[in-house]
């Protein structure tokens, strides 16, 4: 059910003497048509409760590089830390921003689910090729995508393959992603493999979040932390 406070649920509001789509109702089904997990949809960048002045400088960045989206051809980020520093919260803000602000096509897709989808369509069906083919095609053709966890790969070559296929496609048209990794920059090869990871830092900025730096003011500690919402 549609509890938009804008709008009452119709999806439209009035103007002048005639309706426009509701903004709010649009950008939600912006969230949902991209496959962003239901407990990430509400993520935006007032909602990130910094504890760190490394997740304040990245949410700054992140923030900024959002509202300079200029399409294709733009720089993607890849946000590093340990569990719990925000990333993926950020990430999803920067998706609704974007979808928010500009008619990009959006997606967000968990590595290995999205793995686990291309290996799937694997078998006798008669239509596994065009299954196999839409799989690729969600991650690849996506204008702006947030790739969540990138270096949870089990490892195997055929992993790799697909992971260094994505990440060059994406290169190559010059489409922006979004990375996400618990792993520090200096292991990422370890799991992807170095050709990449070298392709992935040609074609994104590097933000590594710390979340044992230097503390901000006691009044910008928070005592109660949105859990579900950050990773």
């Amino acid at each position: 059910m549609n509890d938009c406070a804008k709008c009452g649920g119709t999806g439209w509001l009035p103007k002048g003497t005639g309706v426009i789509r509701c903004p709010q109702c649009q950008l939600r089904f912006s969230l949902s048509k991209a496959a962003i997990p239901q407990n990430l949809r509400r993520a935006t960048f007032k909602g990130y409760r910094p504890v760190t002045q490394s997740q304040t400088d990245a949410m700054l960045q992140v923030r900024q590089w959002a509202k300079s989206y200029a399409g294709i051809g733009y720089r993607g980020l890849i946000l590093t830390g340990t569990v719990g520093v925000g990333k993926t919260h950020l990430a999803v803000a920067a998706l609704a921003e974007v979808a928010r602000t500009r008619s990009a096509k959006i997606r967000f897709l968990v590595t290995t689910q999205w793995l686990s989808s291309v290996m799937d369509t694997f078998g006798n069906e008669s239509d596994s090729k065009e299954k196999f083919r839409e799989r690729r095609a969600q991650a690849e053709d996506t204008e702006l995508l947030v790739l969540d966890d990138v270096a949870q790969v089990s490892r195997t070559e055929f992993d790799r393959e697909l992971i260094f296929s994505l990440i060059a496609e994406r290169y190559e048209q010059q489409l922006s992603t979004l990375f996400t990794s618990n792993l520090p920059p200096d292991r990422l090869a370890d799991s992807l493999g170095g050709a990449a990871v070298s392709r992935l830092y040609e074609s994104t900025t590097q933000l590594v979040i710390d979340r044992k730096s230097t503390r901000l003011n006691s009044s910008h500690v928070v005592t109660s932390y949105a859990v579900c919402c950050l990773k």
